[in-house]
């Protein structure tokens, strides 16, 4: 299994650029949202700027030519991600009944 692309020394880079922000509707009352659901969906932006900071510190401290730290927790906090905006979207299609 590839982990990423290697560079002209031969080293491991990210093949996908990290995700930056997350673009929320302005026109959405969100006190018409269940406040605990509000919550997780207007945290996400907060979440991905730690996650992805995290992440830096991590590549600051990895060491080539595989940065085996950082591939490995830039996989587990980006997995961890995805699973939570699965977990938080299926909330809100579930309590507001929105198709999938």
């Amino acid at each position: 299994m590839s982990l990423g692309q290697r560079n002209a020394e031969s080293e491991l880079q990210p093949q996908v650029s990290q995700p930056t922000g997350l673009p929320l509707p302005n026109d959405v009352d969100w006190r018409s949202i269940d406040h605990a659901l509000m919550y997780k969906i207007l945290a996400l932006p907060s979440r991905i700027e730690n996650d992805n900071r995290f992440i830096s510190i991590t590549a600051e401290r990895a060491f080539p030519p595989d940065y085996t730290e950082f591939v490995e927790e830039r996989r587990y906090r980006y997995a961890c991600m995805g699973l939570h905006v699965v977990s938080v979207t299926q909330q809100l299609r579930s309590t507001y009944g929105i198709s999938e």
